[in-house]
């Protein structure tokens, strides 16, 4: 019987499972690889830290009088302190907090001074940026709490509280948007105004600013958005209606005497949202 052979093919043994690549796989292939470093060059230089007129400085300040000292209201400051302190991460900004107490200008430090600049390490990388960031928002706001849950304070000065954040705010002398944000009732106790005793009436309020003027107490708060969280919540909720919508007239025409932008909506029981958020 007669065998009958297969044909031998020219250039070599085929390899199986492989097949040979052409010019124009390798042209595409260079097309993509040049590509992806073009792209990955771009992230690179799109990825910079923000300049100074772009990051905000965020000066918060706490009342832990004993008019706010409930476990409620602490964890209502602490859970809308989140929303300020998500902000300035996003922007990369600079967070000072501080206790109003009876006497804060005489405070020779603040307790919290955090700036959320990211690494250079992470800038560029989507996933390790919003890690960074979250790390940060953690590490602050566990100070917050551990500063919330200090003693009740003997006094209430947020004239005085408000001044320190003038000098904060001087102090940094960023061009970037300034945010000076408040916990408290808004009931101030101090040598200037006990309002748990006397709120001045409407045709007394220009008297008391005209006075904190002369003095020079106060601030000049030019360019700075002003938010109240707590205003008018108390423990004991002994205050009238008409008592905390005096003292919130107060406040409007005395952040107004400073230069300051406190909007109406800004003025609340609750910090709904962060103006410049997303």
């Amino acid at each position: 019987m007669r065998r009958i052979t297969a044909p031998r093919r020219r250039g070599g043994p085929r390899v199986l499972g492989r097949a040979a690549a052409s010019p124009t796989v390798f042209r595409v292939a260079a097309h993509l690889c040049a590509a992806a470093a073009l792209l990955g060059g771009l992230l690179c230089a799109c990825a910079h830290a923000p300049a100074p007129d772009e990051r905000p400085v965020v000066v918060v300040l706490f009342d832990l009088s004993a008019s706010t000292d409930a476990s409620v209201i602490r964890a209502r400051y602490l859970e809308d302190f989140g929303k300020v302190a998500t902000y300035t991460a996003s922007k990369e900004g600079l967070l000072f907090a501080d206790l109003i107490d009876e006497d804060p200008l005489a405070h020779s430090e603040l307790p919290i001074q955090t700036s959320f600049l990211l690494p250079e390490r992470v800038r560029g990388n989507p996933l390790y940026e919003s890690a960074a960031r979250n790390k940060m928002v953690s590490a602050v706001t566990a100070q917050v709490s551990e500063l919330l849950g200090r003693e009740p304070s003997q006094g209430t000065d947020i004239l005085g509280a408000v001044q320190l954040a003038q000098r904060i705010f001087e102090r940094e002398g960023a061009s970037g948007p300034h945010y000076l944000v408040i916990f408290s009732d808004m009931f101030n106790k101090s040598p200037d105004a006990d309002f748990y005793s006397n709120v001045p009436a409407p045709r007394d309020v220009q008297t008391l600013i005209a006075a904190l003027t002369r003095s020079g107490r106060l601030p000049d708060l030019c360019g700075v958005s002003v938010l109240v969280s707590g205003a008018g919540v108390q423990a004991q909720a002994s205050a009238s209606p008409e008592r905390i919508l005096s003292v919130q007239h107060f406040w409007q025409a005395y952040f107004g005497a400073t230069g300051a932008e406190l909007q109406p909506g800004w003025y609340s029981g609750r910090l709904i949202s962060f103006p410049g958020g997303d």
